[in-house]
């Protein structure tokens, strides 16, 4: 099952500690993390951390990490910017998943070179 842009938006919220857990974010909180997400992604597949082709279609695998790398980017909005662990969460987030996605099949043909 594919998870949406909103989930990702709580998880993100639910990772920086201002979302109780079964609650529903204020819009001024919602907001301020959906801005980042697109430039969140834009900026990982950039850096060819990872390709998120559809932010509606969010990948199982994928999901948690870009919450916590989601996380990172909002703490400034929160005032959260000196905190450690959030950084070092979202640190950690970016080499798992560029970890799976590097191992992924490319299914591109082998060019072979004889000498």
């Amino acid at each position: 099952m594919a998870l949406t842009r909103q989930d990702l938006v709580y998880r993100a919220l639910y990772n920086l500690g201002v979302l109780p857990v079964g609650q529903n974010p204020g819009s001024e909180e919602y907001n301020a993390v959906d801005l980042l997400v697109d430039p969140m992604t834009e900026d990982l597949i950039a850096r060819d951390i990872v390709h998120i082709q559809d932010v509606d279609a969010i990948e199982e695998k994928y999901f948690l990490h870009l919450g916590h790398v989601l996380a990172g980017h909002a703490t400034s909005v929160f005032g959260m910017q000196n905190d450690p662990a959030l950084a070092a969460r979202a640190a950690k987030g970016e080499k798992d998943l560029q970890t799976i996605f590097s191992t992924r099949p490319t299914y591109e043909t082998l060019e072979i070179q004889a000498y």
